[in-house]
């Protein structure tokens, strides 16, 4: 089980590094192994990109579930979504939370989604 976050990101990860790590991803996966991404925050202004990669439609669902719940969290504390892109992201030349998101994803590979866990949940075999 591999999993991947992302440590600070610039205008250069989302096609340097970010792409180098969706590829091994992949390779791990297709020789069996579980990879996890967790970047709810960066992931959740490209999400359409990632439900077309889910297995099913459980799935699919799970996945727009939890990012709705994240977006209700951020609106019940009134939350200032400015910090996302961060003052280091900005620096380094990302411009908004859109290309964040872009590079976010281009970590997690190309291999299918197989199932959605929630924070401290256990993992479970995919469904499909």
């Amino acid at each position: 089980m591999v999993g991947l976050q992302c440590g600070g990101s610039d205008a250069f990860s989302g096609v340097t590094a970010n792409p180098a790590v969706g590829y091994a991803a992949d390779l791990l996966v297709k020789a069996g192994a579980t990879v996890l991404f967790s970047e709810v925050t960066e992931v959740r202004d490209a999400i359409h990109l990632l439900t077309p990669r889910t297995l099913n439609e459980e799935t699919r669902q799970a996945l727009i579930r939890e990012m709705k719940w994240y977006d209700d969290y951020l609106s019940r504390g009134q939350a200032d979504r400015s910090a996302n892109p961060s003052p280091g992201n900005k620096k380094g030349g990302l411009s908004n939370v859109v290309e964040k998101a872009l590079g976010s994803i281009a970590k997690s590979g190309t291999s299918p989604i197989s199932s959605v866990i929630g924070p401290g949940e256990k993992k479970r075999p995919p469904k499909g």
